[in-house]
């Protein structure tokens, strides 16, 4: 695997595990990795499998001789350099219920930077794309499924049930740019 982006990296690691396991069913399997996903709330049974997963992928990354992980034979992060190893133990330690998440309001952050000025027409915005940039490429699509998706971060809802944990692996950073603008006087 080559990510640029190393919380990319670590998501990627992680559906590796979920695919692997074989302690779950094959349906949850599919549950859970359809909630990690796409969806910015999950359900309290996923984020308990994120919980314990990522207790085993810190281990996994830090070369702990206790590690049950289901991928320790399958992936070697020795030839990464140790910042880089940190950095990834800390993108997995940042799953851990411990630390503080708030997703709904960096999502309202997000799209208002997104809508800007247009934040307050945001669903006429969303059935605009729909209309005229994804309708034609994908059948597959429904409307009021992608409009759901665009406004509220849930892309799918598994055995009806509603997410109310955010979803921790969702999170990443990337580093702005300073734009410094010279005035002539």
């Amino acid at each position: 695997m080559h990510e640029r982006s190393k919380e990319n990296l670590a998501r990627l690691v992680l559906f590796l595990t979920l695919i692997c396991e074989t302690g779950v069913s094959m349906r949850e399997r599919m549950e859970i990795f359809l909630d990690l996903y796409g969806n910015t709330l999950i359900r309290d049974k996923t984020a308990s499998y994120l919980e314990e997963v990522a207790k085993e992928l810190i281990q996994l990354v830090t070369e702990d001789v206790k590690c049950k992980s289901v991928i320790k034979d399958m992936i070697d992060f020795s030839t990464l350099k140790f910042k880089d190893r940190d950095d990834i133990e800390d993108i997995f330690s940042s799953y851990l219920a411990c630390h503080k998440f708030d997703i709904e309001s960096l999502r309202d952050h997000r799209l208002r930077g997104h809508f800007q000025e247009r934040y307050e027409h945001r669903k006429n915005l969303v059935d605009w794309d729909f209309n005229f940039g994804l309708k034609e490429h994908s059948k597959a699509v429904h409307q009021l499924e992608y409009r759901r998706w665009r406004l509220t971060g849930i892309g799918w809802e598994t055995r009806l049930a509603t997410g109310t944990v955010p979803n921790r692996t969702m999170g990443s950073f990337i580093p702005g740019k300073e734009v410094s603008i010279l005035r002539k006087c």
